[in-house]
């Protein structure tokens, strides 16, 4: 039971704080525009790619560098609470991420979250309540 709990918690917090870094990170470059790549067949081909990368500046960002290697972490908390509990506890727990990122989005990112979003996070709250409340 340790090891899930530590898992979770690994799991929980690196994506959140992951998936923040990559947000902050991403804010920061400039984004793709239709001639960005030029077609589907540009983006498919790794050098065009990489001069694009290079180009935006996600090559130098480390904010978006922090952020993968954090989701890595998570990706390593996520797979010891695999390891140790049943995928139908350890899937159903990782949605308390939503909760997490939606509360902190609209207090740190400053996002507007719409009635109908926090309806949607409250589902999500009732059924990790019915699932802890199943073990």
């Amino acid at each position: 039971m340790a090891y899930f709990a530590i898992g979770m918690a690994i799991a929980i917090i690196g994506s959140v704080v992951g998936d923040f870094l990559i947000k902050e990170g991403t804010m920061k470059v400039g984004g793709p525009t239709a001639d960005s790549f030029g077609g589907i067949q540009k983006l498919l081909n790794p050098r065009t790619l990489f001069q694009y990368l290079q180009q935006s500046g996600i090559t130098h960002n480390w904010r978006l560098w922090l952020g993968i290697a954090v989701l890595a972490v998570h990706f390593g908390g996520y797979l010891l609470a695999m390891r140790v509990a049943a995928v139908t506890m350890v899937v159903p727990l990782m949605a308390s991420t939503y909760i997490l990122e939606t509360i902190l989005a609209q207090y740190i990112l400053r996002e507007r979250v719409t009635l109908l979003r926090w309806v949607g996070v409250s589902v999500v709250v009732v059924g990790l309540v019915g699932l802890i409340n199943t073990r």
